[in-house]
Formats: C-alpha cells, sequence, structure tokens
C-alpha cells in the first residue's frame, strides 16, 4: 500500500459523502503485479458489512482501479476494481483517525452536487491515517454498492473496528444517515479470511 498525502475534494452522490485523492496513492498486489490506484472513498452510516449478524456506527470504503474512473459514462471507464473496507464505531476522541475526519466533516457539502467542492485539510492529511494498525481481512468477490451495482469487485474488509469519536460518527449520521445498500445474500460466494497478513505501507 503506498497511500500519499493530499488535498481533499467532496462532493455527495445519492446522500453519500464522496471524497476524492490526488494522484500518487495505490495498492499493488504481489502475485498478479497488478498496481491499482485509489480513486475515491465513501462515507457509510451505519455500515454496510456485518460481521455475523452485527452492524457497525461507520464504514468507510477506498475505492481502487486499475485505469479509468468510478463514472460509467466515462470515455475511459473499465468495469471493476478493488475496494477496500473499514468500519468504526463510537470509542476514543484522540487518535490519527479522528484528525483524519475531523479535518473535513464540518465543511462538507450536504446538498447533492455533481462539482466538487476543495477543503482545506493540511500538508499531512491522507487516507493512510485511517488503515487500521492489524491488516487481517476477510475477501469475497462483489459488486459496487450504489448504481450501477456493476460486478466485478474484489472487496477487502479489515477485521479490525477502529474506534472513533462519537461527535464524528453523530455528525455525518445526522447528515447522511442510512446510506446503504441493503445486506446482500452470498448467492454462493464463498468469502475468505487472512489473518497472516504482511501488507508493506510505504
Amino acid at each position: 500500500m503506498k497511500y500519499s498525502v493530499s488535498k481533499c475534494y467532496a462532493r455527495v452522490v445519492n446522500k453519500t459523502p464522496v471524497i476524492t485523492f490526488d494522484s500518487g496513492s495505490f495498492i499493488k498486489f504481489t502475485k498478479t503485479k497488478e498496481i491499482l490506484a485509489l480513486k475515491q472513498m465513501t462515507i457509510h452510516t451505519p455500515s454496510l458489512h456485518t460481521f455475523n449478524g452485527t452492524v457497525y456506527d461507520m464504514e468507510v470504503v477506498l475505492y481502487h482501479k486499475l485505469t479509468g474512473t468510478l463514472n460509467p459514462s466515462d470515455p475511459n471507464y473499465v468495469p471493476g476494481g478493488t475496494a477496500i473496507s473499514i468500519l468504526f464505531q463510537k470509542g476514543a476522541d484522540y487518535g490519527k483517525q479522528n484528525n483524519f475526519f475531523n479535518a473535513f466533516i464540518n465543511q462538507l457539502p450536504v446538498e447533492r452536487g455533481e462539482k466538487e467542492q476543495d477543503i482545506p485539510v493540511g500538508d499531512s492529511w491522507g487516507p493512510e491515517m485511517i488503515i487500521p494498525e492489524m491488516k487481517s481481512y476477510y475477501f469475497y468477490p462483489g459488486s459496487l454498492p450504489f448504481p450501477p451495482c456493476e460486478e466485478n469487485w474484489k472487496w477487502l474488509v479489515f477485521e479490525e473496528v477502529q474506534g472513533l469519536s462519537a461527535n464524528i460518527i453523530d455528525t455525518l449520521a445526522i447528515a447522511f444517515n442510512n446510506n446503504i445498500r441493503p445486506s446482500m445474500r452470498l448467492a454462493g460466494r464463498v468469502p475468505a479470511y487472512n489473518s497472516n497478513v504482511v501488507m508493506k505501507t510505504v
């Protein structure tokens, strides 16, 4: 994983905050040698995913693609990609994950709009701030949780649930509550679990 510092560009699509980052952040799969660029992040309250039926207070999804954008009308659009999901529960009021959200949540646009808003966040801000310390994860083949809901997406859901200030979660929940796709059946998909993870970050 190489997540660089970035500016913060925000818009709201379907009642969901969408954050876009500067170029320079990517993930690389060791076996396939694929390098996928981080394209955007969405924030959901409550969580999209559940563990054994447990719903969490918030979930953030980082979307990565080999090429192109997530917009099907874009001439460079290529289906599929890899989504990395991070779960949050109300907890501590300190830590880098709190600093990450505090930098922009009070300036998020509330109304839907395609135009991105540039939010000042400081020189050390970036997606690395919300990556959990423990890298064990669940993996399954899935689809996008928003239209066009296309297949051919790989999902990595980190097992570690991070604590986040109740003020942050409540602020996001008030403005964007229940912006999730209903839980879907596995439909023959078999999730895998990886607890022996060596995930280099640079």
